[in-house]
């Protein structure tokens, strides 16, 4: 036997009576939770919607403020901790245009796939270029990219968990949903905030990094040179993200409203 409550709300995409000002406030608000908090939150595991498309989704407000309702919660996923790190680490390696970065970060992802082979080395590191390439012209963004990495990776023989490709897939549902509330929102964007928020809460706050970095030395425990040269690489990206992260009140601000990010 399953039992549910009932909870009323307007479906997510019925927006028609709404002002442009709360139509942003509730894009912003679904982003927050289905595209930030799965990433920024450390603690061992966090969890996710894994379906949010327009029918699993409701909203009230409460006063000025948008509260969202989930139903149908059967595809629940969950990432660990260093998938949610380094799936920030490779959002902002896209971005700086740093291939190095973005090659460990997929690697750390599928858990040292990519370089205990060296021919399967040489042609992720060739994708990595190549999307790096596309970033820079003006009809792809950072989402559109990752996706184009995960499937480049996919074909070359990469496995992913089950759930980190089902929250993939629900970063391409909500573009639709997202699209349908205020056409307005800049999805890409948003993902860039999100990024760049948590690389530097995590830096921040120091025991979550260390927590990140212990997580990484069971995995590269057999190459001390692998350790020591991604232990690098993230340090040495404190700088350059916090340089980015200058932008912030230019692309997110508190209230809600969103203006260009141009990197």
């Amino acid at each position: 036997m399953t039992a549910m409550s009932r909870i009323d709300g307007t479906k997510i995409t019925d927006v028609e009576h709404l002002s442009p000002r709360q139509r942003r406030r509730l894009a912003t608000t679904l982003a927050k939770i289905c595209i930030l908090r799965p990433i920024q939150d450390m603690r061992s595991e966090s969890i996710f919607h894994g379906d949010p498309h327009a029918g699993n989704l409701a909203y009230n407000f409460e006063g000025k403020r948008p509260k969202i309702i989930f139903y149908d919660w059967g595809m629940l996923g969950r990432l660990q901790r260093l998938e949610r790190f380094t799936m920030a680490l490779l959002t902002l390696g896209l971005i700086l245009g740093n291939a190095k970065a973005v090659f460990y970060a997929a690697d750390m992802i599928t858990k040292g796939q990519i370089s205990s082979s060296k021919a399967m080395s040489a042609k992720i590191k060739a994708i990595i270029e190549e999307a790096i390439t596309n970033l820079k012209g003006p009809d792809m963004g950072v989402l559109s990219i990752i996706e184009f990495l995960f499937e480049k990776f996919t074909y070359q023989g990469v496995i992913f968990s089950a759930d980190l490709l089902l929250y993939e897939k629900a970063l391409v549902t909500l573009k639709g949903v997202l699209a349908d509330i205020d056409p307005t929102f800049n999805r890409d964007d948003y993902m860039v905030w999100a990024a760049i928020t948590t690389f530097l809460d995590d830096v921040i706050r120091l025991r979550l990094l260390k927590l990140v970095m212990k997580d990484i030395w069971a995995l590269y425990r057999h190459s001390l040179f692998l350790f020591l040269d991604i232990q690098k690489i993230i340090f040495g990206f404190v700088r350059d993200v916090a340089v980015l992260g200058k932008k912030l009140p230019r692309v997110f601000s508190s209230n809600g409203s969103q203006k260009s990010c141009k990197i």
